[in-house]
């Protein structure tokens, strides 16, 4: 009997045991990895879009998200983003894992160093796919959220959640014309800069054509911001 005691015990002994070891190399969540390094304001970090990583910095936080802002975009880039889209930045450890560099050279023949500006992501040419956030100027209250446009393929478009609408878009001349729905005769043109752009934007007539985009007041039109991550 007592053997039969001690038999079991060790068996309980050794259950225990692969349980504990177990649960040490359960990794944690994601979230809670990334927390304490991206979770403050100002936190350089690295965001994946379209399958590439851009570099940014958290402006805000809030519950399981954070606020980034691209380097070198405007607001108008801004978004909230969970830790499946977010990185610490890679180029502090970068520079504290690199071996230090020669000492410089004090010979008259020794060639300087040239300093290169990375050169920042192309923007699409033609109007990407997906959901875009429409404002109007307000007078004194600024711009105003209207609604959320998702331009689809096959000349297909989408207001809000279950509007939809044709449309025809020339690669030539960058006018977009709404042939039914919602938004049946405005006309429209995409541009990445100028007037309220600092990305993928359409200018949005609903009298017809874009015709003088710089010349005419900001309430005469609305303007379409692309957001990669959808409309928030």
């Amino acid at each position: 009997m007592n053997t039969m005691r001690g038999i079991l015990q060790t068996a309980l002994l050794v259950v225990a045991a692969a349980v504990v070891a177990t649960a040490l190399l359960v990794p944690e969540p994601l979230h809670a990895q990334l927390a304490a390094e991206i979770a403050s304001v100002g936190a350089k970090v690295e965001v994946v879009w379209q399958g590439r990583w851009y570099p940014a910095t958290v402006t805000a936080v809030r519950q399981g998200e954070v606020r980034i802002r691209y380097d070198g975009w405007g607001d108008s880039w801004d978004e909230w983003v969970g830790p499946d889209r977010v990185r610490r930045s890679a180029a502090p450890a970068a520079i504290s894992t690199a071996p230090a560099p020669p000492a410089p050279s004090t010979s008259p023949s020794a060639p300087r160093p040239v300093e290169r500006t990375p050169a920042p992501a192309a923007l699409p040419a033609n109007p990407p796919m997906g959901e875009y956030a429409v404002y109007q100027w307000n007078g004194p209250g600024g711009f105003a959220y209207q609604y959320r446009v998702t331009l689809a393929g096959g000349g297909r478009y989408r207001v809000r959640d279950n509007e939809w609408g044709t449309y025809s878009y020339s690669s030539r001349t960058k006018r977009l014309s709404f042939t039914a729905g919602p938004l049946r005769g405005f006309g429209g043109l995409y541009y990445t800069r100028g007037r309220n752009a600092s990305g993928p934007t359409i200018a949005l007539n609903p009298a017809g054509a874009v015709t003088d985009l710089e010349g005419r007041e900001n309430g005469a039109y609305q303007y379409a911001f692309f957001r990669p991550s959808g409309v928030r």
